[in-house]
């Protein structure tokens, strides 16, 4: 069974995103985003000075957070 994210929940955000891109989709602040990306739990790489982050890596980080909530009781 395919997760909420997986099905469309990004389907109208690009395949490779900006970290102003991850804020909105995440509602997270910018400072939120790039301790996300410096602790490696969002996959991304670098082109120039500029931060991508595949898309697949958001809905894999998304679906991460999600068992691990399930896992600890905190799912409502």
């Amino acid at each position: 069974m395919k997760k909420a994210f997986e099905m469309g929940m990004f389907r109208t955000f690009p395949d490779v995103l900006t970290v102003h891109e991850v804020q909105e989709a995440l509602r997270i602040g910018r400072a939120g985003v790039y301790k996300l990306l410096a602790s490696g739990e969002l996959g991304c790489f670098k082109l120039g000075n500029t931060y991508k982050i595949p898309k697949d890596s958001l809905i894999a980080y998304m679906n991460r957070q999600v068992r691990t909530e399930k896992k600890e009781g905190k799912q409502k």
